[in-house]
């Protein structure tokens, strides 16, 4: 899939810039340190969508349109991965709750084995025969299904006559799984548990996406087991992340005959313009390097019945919105299914305010043939306690198993089962993870040397910016006005994050030769601050490094591998100027790419790690691990883990390791 979007931009001379290497090694380019890597994804991004439209404009006949849905629905399932096996739901009804309209049952079901979904079951009364449904996903409300705009629609689509299920995503609602607990790290929930989880999903391979998406999915089988429900008839709907199960739903089920995502759509390069980090159920590995964008979620199963909801003042940038309302109009035109496909744009900011429900409400009235949208009566909320399936709203109270606990016994089944990789098939296996192909060991980078660096580490400490790739560059520090004139052995720090502050702590005894330190790409002083950040940490859950590494994800070249590129260009500049073995020296996070590098170039000799990771499946057995998704590979626990890179190294190289890091250390300086 990585190939798919990089052929395509490799196919211009503005392609060819930003990819090769040997372009930015000989010519001109953007030389900026903070914000390069914002620069970097953008010029990607922007050429990605530019020749994902000029591919799309060649659609011209219905012939072509349901071919590209195929080309699209293939790459979409490749992205999500495999779903797991249907096991039984087994339903608990727990409490039902009268109202003059409608009742409440409060439910809970098993998307997989041992692990609930807190619902309610909104169902109308006095109706008869089978009557259409909805699927009703909730946005990061902190209450889930029982916040006060989420109920208002459930109660009123059952006014309607539809079947409404509407269930509470994991870490909301009654399904927060990280009580306070004296003395260990709190897992908030929300996003904060999504991406938590999503990261360490990412190693063992599995999708928060997807993983999220099934609990709909079942809860769509659910539906369907009911007698009173009409299979023809089934609606999604939800907003903000709720728009994003919406639209992952609408993708992967084609059992789904109405969709109105609300406050999500928009397109993935205007979230990376505006700074908008998104949340791990937002990212899907590889779907940008497949040739996709938002409007695909659609195209998948096109001509299904949608319409796409926004704000005009919401942070989901409605140019976006619009751009793909465009995209998706064109071809339902052509298939002669125009008005299956509606856009509404309200005047307010984020959320599902009245306007959108009211646009929903219409427009599945016609599509499922009930009749007129009735408008929402003013009634008041139920109190959250009303609304609970669990035992006093905690779902720990009715699970056999946790999410976090799900992924440590995925990581243990792995590496249990995978077959231990040496030599030649571990080296490729790495270079693949990482995405590597792009790696010219023969290509010597251009670097700039700047003023002298800022941090306290003395005058005689300068600094050159090194274009180790087509849009983007490390900074590497070094005693004296430039990296040339070395002369045998060289040492290279890759610090946990800065190089300025930390090359004092690097001891005497682990330097060989002439002592130099890289900061890679997007770090220390070629961070840059992002809206979504709060304070000064670097390592926060939705900030700019969380950002930049997801569009690694989607774009399937991961930002650990990227850094570790910075790190192969660094040295080979450095050989290029009379080094002839170089000693790398890791500290913290910088001990990943440095641990992979070391491994990869036959220059190093000896690796010393000052602090390091043992391995990754550490942190999948820790459920408050705090380290950041940045330094982490997906799928790597698919395949092998960082004790199988220690142990090929050392038999070719001296590697010497210091002070293991906890899982839960993140302030080493």
């Amino acid at each position: 899939m990585r190939a798919a979007v990089l052929a395509g931009l490799a196919g211009s001379p503005a392609g060819n810039r930003l990819l090769s290497s040997r372009a930015w090694a000989q010519g001109s380019g953007n030389h900026g340190g903070a914000g390069s890597l914002q620069t970097y994804y953008e010029s990607i991004l922007t050429m990605a969508a530019r020749r994902r439209r000029e591919e799309r404009a060649a659609v011209s006949t219905p012939a072509q349109v349901m071919q590209l849905r195929d080309r699209v629905r293939e790459k979409a399932l490749r992205c999500y991965g495999p779903l797991p096996e249907r096991t039984p739901l087994n339903v608990r009804i727990t409490a039902v709750v009268n109202r003059d309209d409608y009742t409440i049952e409060n439910l809970l079901y098993d998307s997989r084995p041992g692990y609930p979904v807190t619902a309610n079951l909104y169902r109308p009364k006095n109706r008869t025969g089978r009557l259409p449904a909805v699927l009703a996903t909730c946005g990061h409300s902190a209450n889930g299904k029982a916040y006060a705009m989420y109920q208002a629609f459930a109660r009123n689509l059952a006014r309607m006559g539809f079947v409404t299920l509407i269930y509470d995503p994991p870490a909301q609602g009654e399904r927060m799984e990280y009580p306070a607990l004296e003395g260990q790290p709190g897992i908030r929930g929300g996003t904060y548990a999504h991406n938590h989880w999503g990261n360490l999903m990412a190693l063992t391979g599995e999708r928060f996406s997807a993983w999220e998406a099934w609990d709909g999915i079942r809860g769509i089988d659910y539906l369907l087991s009911r007698e009173d429900v009409d299979p023809q008839r089934i609606g999604v709907t939800g907003n903000s992340g709720g728009g994003t199960q919406t639209s992952h739903i609408t993708c992967l089920d084609d059992r789904i005959s109405m969709a109105a995502p609300s406050c999500f759509v928009t397109t993935f390069l205007y979230n990376l313009r505006n700074e908008l980090p998104t949340d791990a159920e937002q990212v899907i590995p590889g779907w940008i390097a497949a040739g996709l964008d938002m409007a695909d979620f659609f195209i998948a199963r096109i001509p299904r019945p949608t319409i796409l909801i926004g704000q005009e003042k919401d942070f989901f940038d409605v140019r976006g919105l619009r751009e793909t309302y465009a995209e998706l109009k064109r071809l339902y035109t052509i298939l002669g299914r125009e008005e299956d496909l509606q856009l509404h744009i309200g005047p307010g900011g984020h959320g599902f305010h009245p306007d959108g429900r009211r646009a929903m409400y219409e427009f599945f009235a016609a599509v499922a043939g009930t009749g007129e949208a009735l408008a929402e009566p003013d009634t008041p909320a139920e109190p959250d306690p009303l609304l609970h399936a669990a035992p006093n709203g905690d779902i720990l109270q009715a699970a056999k198993v946790t999410t976090a606990g799900l992924i440590a016994g995925k990581a243990l089944a792995l590496q249990k089962s995978r077959e231990p990789l040496t030599g030649a098939a571990l080296r490729a296996a790495v270079m693949r993870l990482l995405a590597l192909d792009d790696y010219d060991q023969s290509t010597v980078p251009g670097y700039k040397t700047l003023t002298t660096t800022p941090g306290g580490t003395g005058n005689s400490w300068n600094s050159s910016l090194v274009k180790s790739e087509a849009g983007a560059v490390c900074l590497l520090h070094h005693r004296g006005p430039a990296p040339g004139s070395n002369s045998g052995k060289v040492s290279l720090l890759i610090p946990h994050e800065s190089a300025a502050v930390e090359i004092p702590s690097v001891p005497e005894a682990a330097v060989s030769g002439r002592l130099f330190a890289l900061d890679t790409r997007g770090t220390a002083s070629l961070y840059k601050k992002i809206a979504g950040d709060r304070g000064d940490a670097f390592f926060q859950y939705y900030g700019g490094d969380y950002m930049y590494a997801n569009h690694g994800l989607l774009l399937d070249r991961p930002l650990a591998g990227r850094r570790t590129l910075d790190i192969l260009k660094s040295i080979d500049l450095l050989l290029s100027q009379g080094a002839e073995e170089v000693t790398l020296i890791g500290r913290g996070t910088g001990s990943v790419p440095a641990l992979f590098a070391a491994f990869l170039h036959p220059a190093v000799k000896s690796l010393i790690q000052l602090s390091y990771l043992e391995s990754f499946h550490s942190l999948t057995q820790d459920d408050r691990y705090q380290w950041p998704f940045s330094a982490m590979v997906p799928g790597i626990l698919q395949r092998f883990d960082l004790p199988d890179l220690y142990r090929e190294t050392a038999l070719e190289k001296n590697v010497e390791l210091v002070r293991k890091m906890s899982t839960r250390e993140m302030r080493i300086v």
